[in-house]
């Protein structure tokens, strides 16, 4: 439910891991990163308030996340902010959301059993008073940010519950910072795969994670099996 997340942060971790450089051009390479998908210790699991959290999973399969009318937003901050020219997301829903197409993402349906969030830096900031009023999530989340910089927006890749929602997108009602954009959406056997290009590169400092099934008092498993950047340097 982001709706939550928006009413309710991180001390930098590493960390992502290189898995190789190609060379694009005669002035820039590309290199693919693996967020790290099995190793608990390089995320951030935090609470909305009094809503139920996941049970978490990591091992090197990847990260399984139960949903048992729960939701809760994971955070790994990348070591430096890259520019991610793409992104290519791999994994599998074991169950279902209960939730028509139609309704998804409308006030009181904002469930979805898979968003990938890349957040963006900035110049958004947050006041001294208003960090004292800030839930624990949100002051983690501009933590994230470049020493001498804020937040400009969270981008959510979205895993829809029918296809024909492929290529909605929105900014999110609750908030200017967060933007949402359904890209894909599982085959019969629950699995799914998406890539996702940026023109220009988007330049991201964090990686974000939800699964949500409180609003629709839905239960879940959500797999996710790969995450990778392809990142782009000069």
């Amino acid at each position: 439910m982001l709706a939550a997340a928006v009413s309710l942060g991180l001390m930098p971790l590493a960390y992502a891991e290189s898995q190789g450089t190609n060379q694009t051009s005669t002035h820039s390479t590309t290199q693919i990163l693996r967020v790290p998908l099995n190793d608990q210790s390089r995320w951030h699991e935090l609470r909305y308030g009094k809503i139920p959290p996941h049970t978490l999973r990591f091992s090197e399969s990847g990260l399984d996340i139960f949903v048992r009318r729960s939701a809760m937003p994971l955070l790994c901050p990348l070591p430096q902010a890259v520019r991610v020219h793409s992104i290519h997301v791999k994994g599998r829903i074991i169950g279902s959301l209960e939730v028509a197409p139609e309704k998804q993402g409308k006030k009181g349906y904002d469930d979805y059993s898979l968003r990938v969030g890349l957040v963006e830096p900035g110049a958004a900031t947050l006041t001294a008073r208003e960090r004292r009023a800030a839930a624990d999530w949100v002051k983690s989340l501009f933590d994230l940010a470049p020493a001498g910089r804020g937040i400009a927006k969270v981008h959510f890749l979205n895993l829809g519950v029918d296809r024909l929602e492929i290529g909605r997108s929105r900014q999110h009602p609750m908030s200017k910072l967060l933007e949402e954009e359904v890209v894909a959406a599982p085959k019969l056997d629950g699995s799914f795969e998406f890539v996702r290009k940026f023109n220009p590169p988007l330049e991201v400092c964090a990686i974000w994670i939800s699964a949500d099934g409180d609003d629709t008092k839905s239960s879940f498993r959500t797999v996710i099996n790969q995450i990778e950047l392809e990142t782009l340097s000069q």
